[in-house]
């Protein structure tokens, strides 16, 4: 799976995740992650509306500290990625944040 934002990409592969920006590139087996944190929009946006769309993830690994991103999904992106993240068996937490506020993350 290979989602797109402006200017980051974000892709679960059989064996890893990786996650690319002009700034980063992270690629993380899914053998060394012990818990992905996502912080998920609670209402829908609109184009030109004022509200908050980034879902953030925070990644914790056995390797190093803590990896830190965020990037624009739409809902289908998201349910996609959750169900992968299930079929790979990987261990996530997932948490609803008030967008409808704007603030930075």
């Amino acid at each position: 799976m290979l989602i797109k934002d402006t200017f980051k990409k974000l892709e679960l592969t059989s064996s890893n995740l990786i996650y690319k920006s002009l700034i980063k590139k992270i690629n993380i087996l899914y053998l060394d992650i012990d818990m992905i944190n996502i912080s998920i929009p609670e209402f829908n946006s609109i184009p030109g509306s004022s509200l908050t769309y980034n879902y953030t993830f925070l990644i914790f690994t056995k390797i190093s500290k803590p990896i830190r991103f965020s990037i624009v999904l739409d809902r289908n992106e998201e349910k996609e990625f959750i169900k992968l993240l299930k079929d790979y068996n990987l261990p996530h937490n997932i948490s609803y944040y008030d967008n409808s506020y704007n603030y930075c993350d």
